[in-house]
């Protein structure tokens, strides 16, 4: 879908956004989040397992979770992601070139907000 590395550097790209960490699964998110409170958690949220993280984080912290996923997304709604505790739901990205600012600049701008 968007990539951890890819993710990174999107977000990097943008001067008001500061990455904490990049971790590879839900249970180092989990782990990561019990000793560091960010402002906001960017995921990609694929199928069961990213609801099922996204549940699990804000079970464990009020840290706002924005997630990043196709819709429909291996049978999990836009909504279900929502109604689990997710801020917002935005798409992947296309790569550079073909997006410019469009897409890209919309995943900046809401995990700024």
């Amino acid at each position: 879908l968007l990539g951890r590395d890819r993710l990174v550097r999107l977000l990097s790209e943008d001067d008001q956004l500061q990455v904490a960490a990049a971790v590879e699964s839900p249970m180092e998110a989990l782990a990561f989040l019990s000793r560091r409170r960010p402002d906001v958690v960017t995921m990609e949220a694929l199928g069961e397992s990213g609801l099922d993280a996204v549940r699990r984080i804000m079970e464990t912290t009020t840290v706002p979770v924005v997630a990043i996923a196709q819709s429909p997304n291996d049978g999990v709604t836009e909504a279900q992601l929502i109604e689990a505790g997710a801020v917002a739901v935005v798409a992947p990205p296309p790569e550079e070139p073909l997006d410019r600012d469009g897409e890209r600049g919309r995943l900046r701008r809401t995990v700024r907000a």
